[in-house]
């Protein structure tokens, strides 16, 4: 299930929670999209010793460094703040898993949150996890870089934990090292119930039921193909596709077809795509029922 809310939605309530729990001495040092590329990160920021969010890092205060120490990829004259920062937030959305069948769904004992990191090439500089992961390393015992993602999916959860002054409770915080060597997934229930860098597991469906429904599920709820084989992209690994980010589905519904049928085709002719690509030994016709 895709969250209700956009990254910028989530940034804007969660800087409003971090600077009224502690008005006095916190300083924020945003970064624009087109910076970001260079940068890693979303958010940077001053904060005082006093303020609770230390707590929720599981940290001492840190001294903070200075601009030139951080930004080694950004000219002396680009619109960044040149004060010191000690903590350094990259945002992120998750998708909400509820089906028994979802990969984790046992591991993490029932429904769960998951998000990705983004490995994929960067013109002109370091892919942005990469960034991070230099982030973090230069700034070591002098400022803390984190991945920041909601416990929350719905729009009016996020909003209530903003004003009810909950929402850095309701976070989870991941350091961009624990994703080493080359994973890029993070599922989680809470900030102490977290599977980080998990490989791909086998599919626990019983059933060739089972199967359909879940990746029928996801192909319904795809916007378009991209969308598509972003959402199918786990379920191909588990299924042993090789290369589920090269998958397509070039298919086409005949016209003239009743709307129950073309409903029908549209739903799970990607669903058989997907089992021809990753070349399971075994073939399933689907025909509606009569």
């Amino acid at each position: 299930m895709r969250p209700e809310f956009e990254e910028s939605q989530f940034a804007v309530f969660f800087q409003d929670d971090l600077t009224h729990r502690n008005h006095a001495g916190v300083e924020l040092a945003p970064i624009g999209q087109v910076l970001e590329a260079k940068a890693g990160f979303d958010l940077g920021g001053w904060l005082p010793h006093a303020h609770p969010m230390w707590g929720l890092l599981h940290s001492a205060p840190l001294p903070g460094l200075s601009r030139p120490a951080w930004n080694p990829n950004l000219s002396p004259t680009v619109a960044v703040t040149s004060k010191a920062l000690n903590v350094f937030f990259q945002f992120k959305r998750s998708d909400y898993l509820h089906r028994p069948y979802a990969t984790y769904f046992g591991d993490l004992g029932g429904p769960y949150w998951r998000f990705h990191v983004d490995r994929t090439d960067n013109v002109g500089s370091l892919p942005q996890h990469e960034l991070l992961e230099e982030l973090e390393t230069r700034t070591a015992d002098l400022g803390l870089v984190r991945y920041v993602a909601p416990i929350c999916h719905t729009y009016a959860e996020l909003e209530a934990l903003c004003y009810a002054r909950g929402l850095l409770e309701e976070c989870v915080y991941v350091a961009p090292t624990r994703f080493a060597p080359a994973h890029t997934t993070c599922a989680y229930t809470s900030a102490t119930n977290m599977i980080v860098n998990p490989d791909p597991e086998a599919t626990k469906a019983d059933t060739w039921s089972d199967i359909r429904d879940a990746l029928g599920e996801l192909a319904t709820a795809a916007t378009d193909v991209d969308d598509l084989v972003g959402r199918t992209a786990e379920v191909a690994l588990s299924l042993g596709a090789r290369r589920p980010d090269q998958v397509r589905y070039p298919w086409r519904v005949p016209r003239g077809l009743p709307y129950e049928t073309r409903t029908l085709i549209q739903t799970y002719l990607p669903v058989a795509e997907l089992l021809f690509r990753a070349r399971l030994e075994w073939l399933v016709a689907l025909v509606p029922a009569p």
